[in-house]
């Protein structure tokens, strides 16, 4: 049987349209609460839902890391152009996970318009082309690894992966890079308490109507770690020092398979936390 797995929405109005919709089926699931009805309101604030008889509004912001946005359009650049290189060729990968290894972008890939970028794309798919019969022959769950460039100066090229299912199964490649990037722990601790200050600082009005949740998710990559991280604490802090009309801070890494996220709530704190 082939699992499909949704990928999120890349329309920004239908991608967080979705992630209020996993966050409510996150606050079913593990908190046990009830937030239905949800529609998008208008003007303010972004969503509006019920919960129990009250009304719940629900603004809501993504936590950027530019660096990483900027990176990862540049990978996605580079999968476009192998994809079209290889063309009908890609069934010669059917059944295989391949990652293709650009070191996290160290050294940066060029342009995706340069000469550069087209050597790159070549030598990827040239490996790959060469590299095909034998990949074709591993068993299901054989690992393989390939360094094809991998001295100091010059952008990384290679790939990595394993098969999932025979050949003979249909299953098409799937062929992309890893997609998140490393980055300091002193950066990313600030990364949530930059989203909830953007927020704080429009001095949003009294939302009359009901509760006010201000609601910070993430996609790509994961800069909250569970529990009373670093970065749920400096955030918190945020909150507690300025004047908002906001009843509740979360934070969501939305799951791409199923209505649910991983949830932190950031502010208040938890009444059995010591």
């Amino acid at each position: 049987m082939r699992k499909v797995i949704e990928a999120l929405p890349e329309d920004k109005e239908e991608l967080e349209e979705a992630v209020v919709t996993k966050f409510a089926g996150a606050l079913t699931h593990f908190e046990g609460r009830h937030i239905q009805n949800i529609t998008k309101a208008d003007p303010w604030p972004d969503f509006e839902g019920t919960e129990g008889t009250g009304t719940v509004g629900i603004e809501i912001v993504e936590l950027v890391n530019k660096r990483h946005n900027i990176l990862r359009s540049i990978q996605q650049a580079y999968e476009v152009a192998i994809l079209n290189t290889l063309g009908d060729r890609v069934e010669m990968f059917s059944g295989l996970d391949i990652t293709l290894d650009d070191n996290y972008q160290t050294p940066p890939y060029p342009n995706v318009n340069s000469v550069e970028c087209r050597t790159i794309v070549e030598t990827f798919v040239s490996n790959l082309l060469v590299s095909a019969p034998e990949l074709e022959r591993y068993a299901i769950r054989k690992v393989f690894i390939r360094r094809w460039q991998d001295d100091a100066e010059s952008p990384k090229i290679g790939i990595h992966g394993h098969r999932i299912a025979g050949k003979e199964a249909g299953l098409p490649a799937h062929i992309r890079f890893f997609g998140s990037f490393p980055e300091s722990a002193d950066r990313v601790v600030y990364l949530l308490a930059e989203a909830v200050a953007h927020k704080v600082a429009k001095s949003y009005t009294k939302y009359t109507k009901g509760s006010l949740t201000l609601l910070v998710y993430e996609v790509g990559s994961i800069s909250v770690e569970p529990g009373e991280s670093q970065a749920i604490l400096k955030a918190r802090e945020i909150l507690e020092a300025n004047e908002h009309n906001f009843d509740e801070a979360w934070y969501i890494f939305p799951y791409a398979d199923r209505d649910l996220g991983a949830i932190n709530k950031i502010w208040p704190r938890r009444d059995n936390l010591e």
